[in-house]
């Protein structure tokens, strides 16, 4: 509602006099703050899944604008365990997004059962998602319908979760071991496959860096084999 003053009021002004001007200005100091959206981190689990690259995120926001959001995100020690792409697409498209607090025992399996079995990635992918998520055997959870965490626990289970050969799951799990942040990040990027990395991985961590930078990781390891 416009504030005017008393001699606006009388007369019925339309345009504001600069003392219709001050009070406006008074009533807005007077107005309390909108609380902001609380700023969540992500938890580290979630990074064994890569974030959507900007165009599927826009796009994510926009179906979020539209039709709203339809999963929920779920935290996990007060961070994202599950949902940090939703979570930006909702900030985008400036949508309250909806929290539940994950109580199961098994954080890792939960993230890999909400994003393995429906992810469209590729082999290399899913192979080292698998092997950082899946990779110790599992001890279930409290079997909440909403918070199934059930492990693999062995490695032909992981394998065949993944959908990938277990020569494939232990190079993925030697990539974990032995190579660089670097490297690992290009992996689940899709910028190295995992039997290229799975190779560079012998070299000094400065090296692996080195060669992934530089677009040169497939004949670097070329030259090793």
């Amino acid at each position: 509602m416009t504030t005017l003053c008393d001699r606006c009021k009388r007369v019925g002004a339309v345009k504001n006099c600069p003392a219709c001007a001050r009070a406006q200005e008074a009533d807005k100091k007077k107005q309390p703050e909108l609380p902001r959206l609380r700023e969540y981190e992500d938890h580290p689990y979630a990074g064994a899944f890569d974030l959507l690259n900007p165009d599927d995120l826009k796009e994510l926001a926009n179906d979020i604008a539209n039709n709203g959001l339809m999963n929920k995100i779920w935290l996990y020690e007060g961070k994202i365990l599950d949902g940090r792409n939703r979570y930006r697409a909702c900030k985008i498209a400036d949508v309250d997004p909806r929290f539940e607090e994950y109580k199961g025992k098994s954080p890792k399996a939960f993230i890999w059962s909400m994003n393995g079995p429906r992810r469209h990635d590729s082999p290399s992918k899913k192979a080292i998602a698998a092997a950082e998520l899946l990779g110790a055997p599992g001890h279930g959870g409290d079997r909440r319908s909403d918070q199934v965490d059930t492990s693999p626990e062995t490695e032909d289970d992981i394998a065949a979760a993944a959908g990938v050969s277990k020569s494939t799951l232990r190079k993925a799990k030697k990539v974990l071991d032995d190579g660089s942040k670097v490297l690992i990040d290009a992996v689940k990027s899709g910028d190295v496959t995992v039997n290229t990395a799975a190779t560079i991985a012998d070299l000094p961590k400065k090296e692996q860096a080195a060669a992934v930078k530089s677009g040169a990781a497939t004949e670097t390891a070329q030259k090793i084999r």
